[in-house]
């Protein structure tokens, strides 16, 4: 079986592709008036997106430029001092599907189909070919590291809560943006992650542990699937032309109670693990 491959990221080349709009969502500050937001920081920039602003947004503008200005000090802390580890591993295997599950080295992943009507009932196993048809599933993972922790760590005893939310922030747009950057350079299709609307079973992330090496990452996994840190990302490259983004969404019992007995879980597990009504 093929080894994956483990690369050392740079932070400056993952900064560009940050989705600053979602990192300002989790500050729930969103809205157009964000369109033209002073990323560059310059003090001109700055005065007239102030002055472009409607009263009743000044004050959410400052909140914008506080919280960025935060973030940019972080990255730049973790610059400065060297200590950025962001990793990420990826490795291409033989798969093929069947029905509603996929195998990868032969090893079953079962997966959930779209129940609800009007849906078109996609399973991430249709992108999948049959066996014999050659076909390649890629595994990946990435993760923005402990630096993150480090620097949250050294606000303790300061009281500094606002630092370490930031950062925590900072720490999953940097994911993300890590993630990306890896589907780029590969050019390898669509990402869909575990714990994602696409593959929601997120403890299924405990069968690719023989083939993607987390620990040499600084990942570690719990019992029910989670990363540590959180700031990380795994999934599977599927490069299928009819392969696009879905979202599983509600499922009834019977699909439920048959994925229960695929996965080898009691069904009220699963119901649980998968947060279905």
């Amino acid at each position: 079986m093929k080894s994956a491959t483990i690369l050392h990221l740079k932070i400056e080349e993952l900064l560009p592709l940050v989705n600053w709009k979602m990192f300002f969502y989790t500050w729930k500050i969103q809205g157009s008036y964000l369109e033209n937001f002073p990323y560059s920081q310059k003090s001109e920039d700055i005065k007239n997106w102030k002055e472009s602003l409607p009263e009743d947004l000044k004050q959410k503008g400052e909140e914008a430029l506080d919280v960025y200005k935060k973030a940019l000090e972080i990255i730049s802390e973790i610059i400065e001092r060297e200590i950025f580890d962001g990793r990420a591993a990826f490795v291409f295997l033989d798969a093929f599907s069947d029905d509603n599950n996929i195998y990868i080295e032969q090893k079953m992943f079962p997966m959930l189909r779209q129940q609800k009507e009007g849906s078109e009932y996609l399973s991430v196993s249709d992108f999948i070919g049959s066996e014999g048809e050659g076909d390649k599933i890629g595994l990946f993972a990435v993760t923005a590291g402990r630096c993150w922790e480090q620097i949250k760590d050294s606000k303790v005893g300061e009281d500094d809560t606002y630092t370490e939310l930031v950062a925590q922030a900072v720490a999953d747009r940097v994911a993300e943006a890590s993630a990306e950057w890896l589907n780029r350079k590969l050019g390898k299709g669509i990402r869909p992650a575990w714990g994602y609307p696409m593959l929601p079973d997120q403890k299924l992330i405990l069968d690719t542990k023989e083939f993607l090496p987390y620990e040499k990452l600084g990942i570690t996994l719990t019992e029910n699937g989670a990363m540590q840190p959180s700031s990380s990302i795994s999934g599977l490259y599927i490069d299928s032309p009819e392969a696009h983004y879905f979202m599983i969404g509600e499922i009834g019992d019977d699909q439920l109670q048959d994925y229960a007995e695929r996965r080898g879980e009691k069904f009220e597990t699963m119901k649980l693990l998968l947060r279905q009504n």
